[in-house]
């Protein structure tokens, strides 16, 4: 609201008009979308304030359109210089602006609502007001301005044959680069390079140009990037290129090739430079997450960290430092060790890591496993306030490990819309999150009952070999999706205890969304295979034992309690319970207390049983678990308990979390093309989940969805 107050200067006129623009552009709430509003110029409000100008002086009209090119602050001089009227009859001129409110008094000049500046700017012919910023940039240049304020008139302006202006943009791109602003940086090096330019300055342009795009993560980077290297005149400036290459690969899950490009860059250094220990870090890196991908020498460096790490001799580098905490998580090492790993990482790290948040994020993940998700969360936001505006693959890394920290936690609305907001980067060409994100978005839509979503989220998985992790974890998510819709007990079971070994010796058991062995055990308790089941389930206590996290203590502990059955797995459900109540993990708390109840129930303990029933109710409920919660429901029935169903049949409070949010937004006015976009779901699945909506709440169109929602209450 204060962007629209901003833009309108509180004009009703004005506010109604704008409102109205961004309901029919799409334009959402938030940070991103307070962005987008002066960008919107509705009609109404320019055919007003073109009408006021109309009817004033001449040299008003053309002194307004002056300062909506220089921008509210600009000197009366610069503006009457611009504008071409003397002194004197520019001060008149802006007294009379002033009086009918399109002019703030006083100086520097200001409109008095931001939106009529932007109605006037937008107004003027395209090639016109190309020539006013070219003027304006030769103005306050020759005035001896900052030289970010005369590029950004360049960047306005069309290109004119200057080769003065290249100068002006490099500098401002030097600047802008030293300030962390590689958005703007790579913007005034496009532009620099669409102006002619010296023989001698031409290459250094060009690569400049290219590592500031792999800095912001441009589709076209690795484009600009192979033709930089093609006139990179230095062994320095080769592996500079070949690096922020290499990047770049990495994050399109390239990893050989991104390993080829890294091991390059360093033939290009010399004995002892400089720049020898970051590379090593980035191959290292690479060469964790791309497992048997990368080349020897690759693969060398991390058994190398990873020896040295489990024999005790860690890292002073707190880069190699938080590689080498995921490391020793992968061996299965105590959470409390991982955790102090991670932290003291993080205490060096800087937030900007230069691997687009992975060496973060491998710290990041270490909090997560050991347990310690509000300082998890705390970093991940950290990274993506510092990177959501610099790339969307830093976005899209610090989406992820907030995905991971939110699902932990048991929040299912949070997670499945920080995992939507990381496969954003996909659509740039992105995909290093994409087969970790799938999964786990997966698992959410299946925790809320939504199997249908769960399968479209499963298909934007990547092609990759059957042992990556990645499709382990898919794997997994789709024996269990399968199970959920019906299938064959036993064929999921056999799908789990073969997918197990291999994510075993991928080091994955602390990395899935849901330890493997849990899963595998409850499939093959279902399949009738108990002796299996039971072997599973004591694998997965004495691990979870030695590593010392609650949550994965308590997942075990009720996966052995439902196993076991009888009294003796009655009490393992009740050391779960007890174990997690002092775990943020309130997902697998309500499963325990569920679990609990009911086994106190089949126990002849009916009485007993409704206190944590009720209780796993109420928090499934609160979490949008709603099979869990139905299950809960009927469990407190058969106990005798007095509780209403969890959900009911029509209006909203039948609606699951995937039908409101599908809901909320086509009520904003967003369109099915639009729903699909941002859902990252099918518009067949956008229109199945609308169909839902429009029986449950009665109605038949659109129109009429904001009457019929009311808003959603937020569980702390």
């Amino acid at each position: 609201m204060s962007a629209c107050a901003l833009a309108t200067g509180g004009n009703p006129f004005y506010l109604r008009e704008l409102l109205a623009s961004a309901l029919a552009e799409g334009v959402q709430g938030g940070v991103e979308g307070a962005a987008r509003l002066p960008e919107l110029v509705p009609q109404a409000v320019t055919d007003s304030v073109l009408l006021r100008l109309s009817r004033l002086p001449e040299p008003a009209a053309t002194l307004a359109a002056a300062v909506s090119v220089l921008g509210d602050g600009t000197l009366l001089r610069h503006a009457a210089l611009l504008a071409e009227i003397p002194a004197e009859k520019a001060e008149q001129a802006a007294d009379v602006l002033a009086e009918v409110q399109v002019l703030a008094d006083g100086e520097p000049l200001h409109f008095a609502e931001a939106l009529t500046g932007a109605a006037i700017r937008e107004s003027l012919p395209t090639l016109f007001r190309s020539r006013l910023h070219r003027r304006a940039a030769e103005l306050l240049k020759a005035d001896g301005a900052e030289v970010d304020a005369i590029a950004a008139h360049l960047l306005a302006c069309q290109p004119h044959g200057d080769p003065a202006a290249v100068e002006v943009l490099r500098s401002a791109a030097e600047r802008a680069a030293a300030k962390g602003d590689a958005r703007s940086a790579q913007r005034f090096l496009d532009r620099a390079l669409a102006e002619p330019s010296p023989m001698e300055v031409q290459p250094q342009l060009v690569m400049d140009r290219a590592l500031a795009h792999a800095t912001t993560g441009t589709p076209d980077a690795i484009a600009h990037l192979r033709e930089s290297l093609a006139v990179a005149a230095t062994p320095l400036q080769r592996a500079e290129l070949m690096r922020s290459l290499g990047r770049l690969l990495f994050a399109r899950a390239e990893f050989r090739a991104a390993a080829e490009a890294l091991e390059q860059a360093l033939s290009e250094l010399g004995p002892g430079d400089p720049q020898e220990a970051s590379l090593v870090v980035d191959s290292i890196a690479v060469a964790s997450v791309a497992g048997s991908s990368p080349l020897p020498a690759a693969a060398a460096r991390l058994e190398a960290l990873v020896g040295e790490a489990l024999s005790g001799k860690l890292p002073s580098d707190p880069r190699l430092l938080a590689l080498a905490s995921t490391a020793m998580l992968q061996a299965g090492r105590p959470a409390s060790l991982v955790a102090a790993m991670a932290k003291e990482a993080l205490s060096g790290l800087p937030i900007d890591d230069n691997l687009y948040g992975v060496l973060n994020g491998a710290a990041v993940t270490s909090l997560i496993a050991a347990g310690d998700l509000e300082a998890a969360r705390v970093r991940a936001e950290d990274c993506l306030h510092d990177g959501a505006a610099a790339s969307p693959i830093r976005a899209g890394m610090a989406n992820h490990l907030l995905a991971v920290v939110y699902y932990c936690r048991g929040d299912l609305d949070a997670t499945v819309m920080a995992c939507r907001r990381s496969l954003g980067a996909l659509q740039v060409g992105w995909d290093i999150c994409t087969g970790w994100i799938a999964p786990l978005l997966a698992h959410a839509l299946m925790d809320q009952g939504d199997l249908e979503a769960a399968a479209v989220a499963l298909g934007c998985c990547p092609s990759a070999g059957p042992d990556r992790p990645e499709q382990l974890m898919a794997r997994t998510a789709r024996a269990l999706l399968k199970e959920l819709e019906g299938g064959d007990n036993k064929a999921v079971a056999r799908e789990l205890l073969a997918v197990g070994p291999k994510v075993e010796s991928s080091g994955l058991n602390h990395l899935t969304p849901q330890p493997w062995w849990s899963l595998a055990a409850l499939a093959a308790a279902r399949a009738g295979e108990r002796d299996q089941a039971l072997q599973l389930v004591e694998e997965e206590l004495a691990h979870a034992r030695a590593f010392g996290e609650p949550r994965a203590l308590g997942i075990a502990l009720r996966t052995a309690g439902v196993v076991r059955g009888g009294p003796e797995g009655t009490e393992m459900l009740r050391s779960a319970v007890e174990v997690l109540e002092g775990s943020p993990a309130a997902l697998e708390l309500a499963h325990a207390l569920v679990d609990f109840g009911a086994a106190l129930r089949r126990g002849s303990h009916r009485v007993a049983s409704r206190s944590p029933l009720r209780r796993g109710l109420e928090l499934a409920t609160s979490l949008g678990a709603t099979p869990l919660a139905q299950r809960a429901h009927d469990e407190l029935r058969a106990a005798g308990g007095r509780r209403g169903a969890p959900r009911d049949k029509f209006g909203p409070s039948a609606l699951t979390p995937a039908e409101r949010r599908v809901a909320e937004l086509a009520a904003s006015g967003l369109s099915t093309p639009q729903l699909a976009r941002r859902l990252h779901l099918s518009a067949k699945t956008v229109d199945w989940h609308l169909g839902h909506v429009y029986q449950k709440l009665g109605i038949s169109s659109r129109r009429e969805l904001q009457s019929s929602l009311v808003p959603k209450a937020r569980h702390v």
